[in-house]
């Protein structure tokens, strides 16, 4: 298994940490959870909308199930922008 690989599974993991933590907060794709693909294509899919200006990042968190401190602490984690300015 490749670094690369083994960070995105650790990441994968905390995502569902963090979702345990927020058991409030429902995703709208619950398969999300269950599936690192799905969970990867879903989180690429909300940030091209959110860096196109087309939802907010509290949008982006709560179609993720997550609060918004945990959605920019996995973006940062993967290196994707927090900002769309």
């Amino acid at each position: 298994m490749t670094q690369a690989m083994s960070m995105n599974d650790d990441i994968f993991r905390e995502f569902n940490r963090m979702r345990r933590n927020n058991t409030d907060l429902t995703p709208k794709n619950p398969a999300i959870e269950a599936n690192p693909g799905e969970f990867y294509q879903q989180l690429h899919h909300l940030h091209t909308l959110f860096m196109e200006g087309d939802i907010t990042l509290g949008e982006m968190a709560v179609r993720m199930g997550l609060t918004k401190p945990d959605i920019i602490h996995l973006l940062d984690r993967l290196n994707m922008q927090v900002t769309n300015l």
